[in-house]
């Protein structure tokens, strides 16, 4: 009876192995709780068997003990079948099948009803768990495979996305340098009118005030020309005057009036005074000229003065072996240049001649007793003039010097 069973257990593995699975195009991998695995089996080693899964054959190498396999099933038809250590045992193949004259006589009947019934139930088996793994496999596949899909799907839409937003921002930044270079050309253009208005106003400005002013200085000039008439000859009429008295003739533009020089030649001290009151330039009160040159004239014109005065009296005292100069505190005379008329001169003129273009100065020169207020000389001027400068300070700073070098001529 154990011969019985032993060749009963024989034939079921062989009928199993031969007749309940056909060969397929690939490895199967069955494991010992049911499940089959597609496979291409790449390596069988001692304890483990490694794979790549049928239907991904590009896929990663999975990695399996061999004591969760029952058999692998080869592409080729050969088989390897584990125990429970993970060692390979011997498998009865399927060509070389034992027959019914091997076995007993007795038992021959019962062996083929066995074989029989195992053959039909092996295959009924196989074929329902085929199908089952087929189910699973097929359900894990599709399941795997929609997964793979989904996140393909998602990583091309990142992709997309990303892709559109590089491109948003491409397109916003050459907006913004277009409405950059627009908003710096229509400033430039704005600022272009604005400048070619503004020089076309001050063009006509300069215009009116030219025609303006050349007609003041017309006019001036006639009424300058008239006084000038009339001054010229009321000096004649003076010097006819003092020199019927028995007064000195004028020299280098100097004629004394009254008085003696010889106070000019005393060691003695005396403040010197300008005296602008009555001061007439180009036909017009010194103030009212200064105020039709501009305010800076008219702001600088205290700061000039002292500056001349300042320079008059280092000239003059320099030169002078008699009186010196001072222009503040008490000294027991008084030095009054009461200037009539200025002429401030110009920078064009004769480049042969270095007077020509300087400052005039007309006026009177008088030495006071500072104690009585008597006037002890007395003194006309006219037309003292400087050399030729840049700036009109210097012209007149120049005419007065020549006053003070003429007056020391004077000086005994």
């Amino acid at each position: 009876m154990k011969g019985k069973s032993l060749l009963t257990v024989v034939l079921l593995v062989a009928g199993f192995l031969a007749a309940g699975f056909p060969s397929f195009a690939q490895d199967i991998i069955t494991k010992k709780d049911g499940t089959d695995i597609k496979a291409k089996v790449l390596e069988v080693n001692e304890n483990e068997v490694k794979y790549r899964r049928y239907d991904y054959l590009d896929g990663p190498i999975f990695t399996m003990l061999k004591s969760e396999i029952l058999i692998v099933r080869y592409e080729n038809g050969t088989n390897d079948v584990f125990n429970g250590k993970g060692k390979s045992v011997p498998v009865v193949k399927s060509e070389p099948q034992p027959t019914v004259e091997d076995a007993d006589d007795r038992d021959r009947d019962e062996m083929k009803k066995d074989k029989k019934d195992s053959k039909k139930s092996s295959k009924k088996d196989a074929k329902k768990e085929s199908k089952k793994d087929l189910k699973k496999k097929d359900k894990k596949t599709s399941e795997d495979e929609e997964e793979v899909v989904a996140e393909e799907k998602v990583e091309k839409e990142e992709k997309v996305e990303k892709e559109e937003k590089v491109e948003k921002e491409k397109k916003d930044s050459k907006k913004d340098a277009k409405k950059d270079v627009k908003k710096k050309k229509d400033s430039k253009d704005e600022e272009e009118v604005i400048t070619e208005e503004k020089e076309e106003v001050e063009k006509v400005a300069k215009k009116e005030e030219k025609e303006k002013k050349e007609k003041k200085d017309k006019k001036d000039s006639k009424k300058d020309k008239e006084k000038k008439e009339k001054d010229s000859s009321k000096k004649d009429k003076d010097k006819d005057k003092k020199s019927d008295k028995g007064g000195s003739k004028a020299v280098d533009g100097i004629e004394i009036l009254s008085g003696d020089t010889y106070f000019l030649s005393k060691s003695d001290e005396a403040v010197v005074v300008f005296d602008y009151d009555k001061t007439v330039v180009e036909g017009k009160p010194l103030m009212e000229y200064l105020e039709d040159q501009g305010s800076d004239w008219v702001k600088e014109w205290p700061e000039n003065q002292e500056f001349i005065s300042g320079k008059f009296v280092e000239y003059f005292n320099d030169k002078s072996k008699g009186m010196t100069l001072i222009e503040k505190g008490k000294a027991p005379y008084k030095l009054v240049i009461h200037v009539d008329k200025m002429d401030f001169g110009s920078v064009a003129g004769n480049p042969f001649n270095m007077y020509s273009g300087g400052a005039e100065i007309s006026g009177t020169v008088e030495v006071v007793d500072a104690s009585s207020g008597k006037k002890c000389l007395s003194m006309d001027f006219t037309d003292i003039q400087g050399v030729r400068q840049m700036s009109a300070t210097w012209r007149l700073e120049f005419a007065f010097i020549e006053l003070a070098k003429r007056l020391l001529k004077f000086a005994k």
